[in-house]
């Protein structure tokens, strides 16, 4: 059992350095890597404009999501040639 614990802790600090580096403080990402660890779901949805992150957003929340927040990126990660 020691071996289970021990790796789960090892996924959940992973989780919440990747939180992190999509731009969630700290403080949220441990608490969502807590509610992971307790056997919630944790979903992320990348959208190209406003119109389509309002539409998940509204889908999530009228689904039942919990904590639904938004991110925006610096600028685009794929630049086409």
């Amino acid at each position: 059992a020691a071996g289970h614990g021990a790796g789960a802790a090892g996924a959940t600090g992973g989780l919440v350095g990747g939180l992190i580096g999509a731009g969630i403080p700290e403080v949220e990402a441990k608490r969502y890597a807590g509610r992971v660890r307790e056997g919630a779901y944790l979903v992320s949805v990348h959208c190209d404009d406003r119109k389509w992150t309002k539409k998940a957003e509204e889908i999530l929340e009228a689904t039942g999501g919990k904590d639904v927040v938004k991110t925006s990126e610096a600028s685009a990660d794929y630049k086409p040639e």
